[in-house]
């Protein structure tokens, strides 16, 4: 589950499920931390997921004007390639080190209310309103 807050933030949290069914009496899985990504300066005001070439993505938007399209796959970079970003999600200190999505980018310059966001099924082409 993935969450945008008043604060800006963007939250993921996982469900626990057993033979491909969540549990009702316990449907978040504890067993593995929430993760926090860095934040936006805004209200969190839309988020889109989609999948490119097998690997998941996510597309948040808020309203400081920014929209960021990050990474969610486990292994984003091919060995050998470097990442330097202040938006790399690891560097946020979070104990699951298994699941570090990236920012892959930002788009910057909304000058009025961000409303919401969009994604083909391919993952090709992204439609905001604002």
């Amino acid at each position: 589950i993935v969450a945008g807050g008043s604060d800006g933030s963007v939250r993921v949290r996982w469900l626990n499920s057993e033979g491909g069914q969540i549990v009702p009496s316990a449907p978040l899985d504890d067993s593995r931390p929430a993760v926090s990504l860095p934040p936006h300066s805004g209200m969190v005001v839309s988020l889109a997921a989609c999948k490119k070439n097998g690997a998941g993505m996510l597309v948040s938007g808020a309203q400081d004007g920014t929209v960021r399209v990050w990474d969610f796959s486990d292994d984003p970079l091919e060995e050998g390639d470097e990442f330097s970003s202040e938006y790399d999600a690891g560097a946020n200190g979070d104990a699951d080190s298994e699941f570090q999505p990236l920012v892959l980018y930002q788009l910057v310059g909304y000058k009025v209310w961000l409303g919401s966001i969009c994604v083909d099924e391919e993952g090709l082409r992204l439609v905001s309103d604002g």
